[in-house]
């Protein structure tokens, strides 16, 4: 029920937006919140390897890769006519491509998080160049979650 009230007045903003001159495109990105507390970190592993650093987690809309000009390496960018793009496609950075070792081939590769609570698996799509949400962070795994 939260969720959706949030999502209808996220869809208003963006709405209200885009309809002001000279706007070109308008995009969310918010913490992911994960079944276990309201932190924008998670823990992500790949068979037995696991990142030795918490990742920085974001929901994003569709169209972010391309507005912030993520250079895309392999894979492809999201779409809504995916469904499995709502639910547990992500996309992953080169530097945690290298923790996970999985770097020469990360696409299609299941990695787990740390939520308890689901046997969900992530599942790569869209392998990019190391970006981030924050200066000062290397690690970053987008969740595309609408």
């Amino acid at each position: 029920m939260v969720g959706e009230i949030l999502q209808t007045i996220n869809q208003r903003i963006k709405t209200h937006l885009k309809n002001i001159p000279g706007v070109l495109a308008v995009n969310t990105a918010r913490p992911t919140i994960s079944l276990e507390s309201t932190a924008s970190s998670t823990a992500l592993e790949y068979e037995d390897r696991a990142a030795n650093e918490k990742v920085i987690a974001q929901t994003i809309d569709f169209n972010y890769p391309e507005m912030m000009e993520m250079k895309l390496l392999k894979g492809r960018f999201l779409s809504e006519k995916y469904a499995s793009d709502t639910i547990n496609n992500i996309v992953i950075n080169e530097t945690l491509a290298k923790m996970l070792g999985i770097y020469d081939d990360p696409i299609n590769k299941k990695l787990k998080g740390d939520q308890k609570k689901t046997d969900l698996d992530y599942n790569v799509v869209l392998f990019s160049k190391s970006f981030s949400f924050f200066n000062n962070t290397s690690l970053t795994a987008n969740k595309f979650n609408w």
